[in-house]
């Protein structure tokens, strides 16, 4: 799958616009799709990289699942992002024989609308991947010349001080040894994609709301009758009317590091919503809870 154009506008919130979008990428890349953000004063354009990419990530429709997540960014510009935001971007995605082509257009009211085609188009199988003993030994090879190298320096380069002012040490955690749940919230959204930010600070969480989620007074008191005599699931649902959840950060043995609420109110209007999860430097973070 190939991507170019551009997508370009302003917002009046550039600091937090800028955050959001920055989280965003983060999740996009995770995905597959590597893009530019591009600021300057309250204008903003989004670029992607024209290398081709797999799309074993996607579901079964692509082009569906990227404008879900292009809506993301939309929706971040603020109210009036459809009269603020304009988008070229398209993409291509290469089947035997076919292409299909598809254009991201956003519309008055601030969604993304996708328009699609099928053309015939003469396509190349990708190359076949290098055999797994012949990357090893590609690897045994890089790394036989990299200690000879390092060695070699040893003698008069002190490479335990430079790695230590180049890479100061900091508590981070591996985005696979990190556990989110949000068991009251089970019937109204799912917790997607996870990934910890590059700096290490902050967790980055998708949020998609279910058909149960209440987005109105009226779905919300059906939710409240649907709930009974359950306590949990009635403060679940007063917190969903609220738009906040109560965030628990955990170490070893489910200690508590630190608590704080967060805003998830736009899954009022959106399908889903980036949460950001501030870690900062706490040392043995396991688990992020989500709670009424």
């Amino acid at each position: 799958m190939v991507f170019d154009g551009l997508l370009e506008g302003k917002t009046d919130e550039m600091a937090e616009f800028e955050q959001h979008a920055r989280d965003w990428l983060t999740l996009l890349e995770k995905l597959g799709p590597r893009f530019t953000l591009e600021t300057a004063g309250r204008t903003f354009s989004l670029l992607p990289e024209t290398d081709p990419i797999p799309i074993d990530r996607f579901g079964d429709s692509p082009e569906d699942d990227f404008r879900r997540l292009l809506e993301q960014f939309v929706g971040a510009v603020g109210p009036g992002a459809g009269k603020r935001v304009f988008s070229t971007l398209r993409s291509m995605r290469y089947r035997p024989g076919e292409v299909v082509q598809a254009l991201y257009a956003v519309g008055p009211d601030g969604t993304v609308q996708l328009h699609s085609e099928v053309a015939e188009a003469e396509t190349t199988p990708p190359s076949q991947p290098v055999p797994p003993k012949q990357q090893l030994r590609r690897i045994a090879v890089g790394l036989a010349v990299g200690l000879l190298i390092l060695a070699a320096s040893s003698w008069f380069v002190d490479w335990k001080a430079v790695s230590a002012a180049l890479f100061p040490t900091r508590a981070t955690i591996a985005e696979e040894d990190l556990t989110v749940e949000a068991p009251h919230f089970a019937p109204f959204f799912e917790i997607g994609d996870v990934a910890v930010g590059e700096d290490g600070a902050h967790a980055i969480v998708l949020l998609q709301r279910t058909e149960a989620y209440p987005i109105d007074d009226a779905t919300a008191s059906a939710a409240v009758t649907a709930a009974g005599d359950s306590v949990s699931r009635r403060l679940a649902v007063e917190a969903l009317v609220r738009g906040y959840v109560r965030l628990e950060v955990l170490g070893p043995g489910d200690t508590l590091l630190y608590t704080r609420e967060a805003r998830i109110a736009g899954l009022n209007e959106q399908e889903s919503v980036i949460l950001t999860v501030p870690l900062g430097s706490l040392p043995g973070v396991r688990k992020v809870s989500l709670l009424p």
